[in-house]
């Protein structure tokens, strides 16, 4: 889930998506290591010794309801972690022991460490809920509150009782416009998280927050967190011409375009809160889906040059509409871009079925640029890139939707390092279209890995690149990560340190030199009126030239208000950055920076040298 993400790998996609600039793409690594040593240090505590031998603990429990006192039996029960420095409620084992007709258990072979217990039964809360990373949040885990915890050591035996405590609920009827029960559709409980709904599950290893009807048309939401929400219904209509795929279609939950809110309307302006408490039952919340009227959209793929229809090419779509302020992290649109894509048949021809009235982003995509010859061997087929556009339902279908596919352009070369110092663990080069803001990316390249991921004996200070799907244009190519900037290129025999390549349809331009520098300097400092519940981070940006063009640096500020940034030499503006400003658009991004730029102190970075500046919260 999104919430469990670190701080600085969700800023990189905010950045990203309204900067334009892969140098926020820097948390990435970090969070491919991040990963990697909690999985280490904090790993579940089962031992995968099955054959009797005593290598860990035994914990031995007992369950029982808080309400009544009674023995919880029968269930699936696990243990997951609980210790605050390797994140807790994050990490599950995949083994289960069930608790017996006095609620007891037994689990043998755990490893040192604190654990929660974990009951896999429908309407019991458990701590993963509640539990937070110091990552995350630094605030204290309400978990802590409310479940009980067992501290493992040695080879001993450990004993805890636990309170099993029954969640809220919500139920009701869902009904179409005719009064029949509405079989089938997906029900959504959104939690409020401060001014806002999330669109996601609400527990960790139960998605608490997704349910279908059943055969009457009845819902319910057992095991919910105490708290504010709102149910929304999402219709199961297909957007796709294409024939379903069988049986075990998967969890159709969030993939279509309509969508109802209790007790009526398309938004959550239009949605009543319902409030959640532990042990109780919200009933009657029933929904009336009402009729509306579909259209159906039809087009076609050609090449632009011949006019020769191409199949093989995929169809996505979304709705182009004001973003739904009561959605947290944007997450509502992402949503409607994650359909099951129709595709083109062998005369090029594709639709979209029953979508309600709007304007919607059509984007066409090759899914395969290789064709098995008839005598077998592997060719190339013609490389087009992704195009898309934009149309409007107004109150009839639309036809002959026509997409004329241009020949892809293509980028390849080398990444080397200046000082022939070895390359980082992993490389990938992006390449942004100044007109459009699309970014491409080069394959993830692991220049000091063999095929079984152990290093290199001799490491690599070079290795070669290869972007492709590229639309005839203007790009600005950029290099992520926290060791190594881009110092300067090497285009067609002439070397700059602007990153500026002009592409022509179909062009393939190889031998580009991007050569990499590790003289980065650190920007260091505190915060002043910093409040360690803000999520914020420290952005260096280049103080001259075109902003839109700038390559930030940002590091996450501590719950102490400290902070250190790593930077390519160069003179920049320190701005404190927080999701609070809301900025939902590029172009308010802009806005909001060149504001804070002009109060924000400057800071020379030096190669390899820290330089410091003391900043204070924005009001």
């Amino acid at each position: 889930m999104l919430k469990n993400l670190p701080f600085l790998f969700l800023l990189s996609f905010f950045l990203i998506s309204l900067l334009i600039a892969p140098a926020s793409l820097l948390a990435q690594n970090d969070v491919v290591e991040e990963v990697r040593t909690v999985a280490v240090a904090g790993g579940i505590g089962f031992s995968e010794d099955d054959d009797g031998q005593m290598t860990g603990a035994t914990v031995r429990g007992r369950i029982s309801y808080e309400d009544t006192g009674r023995p919880v039996r029968y269930v699936p029960v696990t243990l997951i972690n609980a210790d605050p420095k390797t994140g807790a409620g994050s990490h599950y084992s995949s083994k289960y022991v069930k608790t017996d007709e006095n609620g007891e258990f037994l689990i043998r072979n755990v490893k040192a460490g604190s654990y929660y217990v974990y009951i896999k039964s429908d309407g019991i809360l458990n701590p993963d809920v509640y539990s937070r990373s110091p990552r995350i949040d630094p605030t204290p885990s309400k978990a802590d509150d409310l479940f009980e915890k067992v501290s493992v050591s040695g080879l001993g035996e450990f004993q805890v009782f636990v309170s099993a405590k029954r969640g809220g609920a919500i139920s009701g009827f869902i009904r179409y416009a005719d009064g029949e029960a509405a079989v089938g559709v997906g029900v959504e409980a959104l939690k409020k998280e401060g001014e806002k709904y999330s669109p996601r599950p609400i527990g960790g290893m139960s998605d608490t927050g997704q349910t279908k009807t059943d055969d009457r048309g009845f819902y319910r939401f057992p095991g919910l967190p105490e708290g504010e929400y709102i149910i929304r219904v999402i219709e199961p209509v297909s957007h796709s011409a294409k024939p379903l795929p069988g049986y075990g279609l998967g969890n159709d939950v969030n993939q279509g375009l309509l969508k109802t809110y209790f007790p009526e309307g398309e938004t959550t302006k239009t949605a009543k809160t319902i409030a959640v408490f532990r042990g109780q039952e919200q009933t009657s919340i029933d929904i009336t889906i009402p009729e509306r009227k579909l259209y159906d959209v039809y087009g076609r793929i050609v090449d632009k040059s011949t006019g020769q229809p191409l199949g093989n090419f995929s169809i996505r779509f979304y709705p182009i509409a004001e973003p739904d302020e009561g959605f947290a992290d944007g997450s509502f649109l992402m949503a409607m871009s994650s359909m099951s894509p129709p595709d083109t048949n062998s005369l090029g021809e594709w639709s979209l079925k029953n979508l309600p009235k709007g304007k919607y982003r059509i984007t066409a995509s090759q899914i395969n640029g290789y064709i098995r010859s008839d005598q077998g061997s592997i060719e190339k087929k013609k490389q087009y890139p992704s195009i898309s556009k934009e149309i409007e339902i107004t109150g009839s279908d639309l036809t002959d939707v026509i997409f004329e596919m241009p020949l892809s352009a293509t980028l390849s070369g080398t990444i080397l390092t200046e000082d022939g110092s070895p390359l980082p663990k992993f490389v990938s080069l992006f390449a942004v279209d100044e007109k459009t803001k699309a970014i491409r990316q080069s394959e993830y390249i692991y220049p000091n890995s063999s095929g079984s991921g152990k290093s290199q004996q001799t490491p690599k200070n070079q290795t070669e690149f290869r972007i492709e799907n590229l639309l005839e244009g203007n790009y600005h190519l950029f290099f992520a990560d926290r060791a190594f900037y881009i110092k300067s290129f090497i285009v067609e025999g002439r070397q700059t340190t602007d990153g500026a390549i002009a592409l022509k349809e179909g062009e393939e331009m190889e031998n580009i030199k991007v050569i990499l520098g590790s003289d980065m300097g650190t920007v260091a400092g505190k915060i002043a009126n910093f409040n360690p519940q803000n999520k914020t981070a420290v952005v260096l940006v280049k103080g001259e030239g075109n902003i839109e063009r700038t390559n930030p640096f940002f590091g996450e500020v501590k719950p102490d208000g400290t902070f250190s940034v790593k930077a390519a030499p160069g003179e920049y503006r320190a701005v404190v950055f927080s999701p609070k400003a809301d900025l939902k658009t590029r172009e308010e991004y802009y806005e909001w920076l060149r504001s804070a730029m002009e109060n924000a102190p400057s800071v020379t970075v030096r190669p390899k040298e820290t330089s410091t500046v003391n900043l204070t919260m924005p009001q």
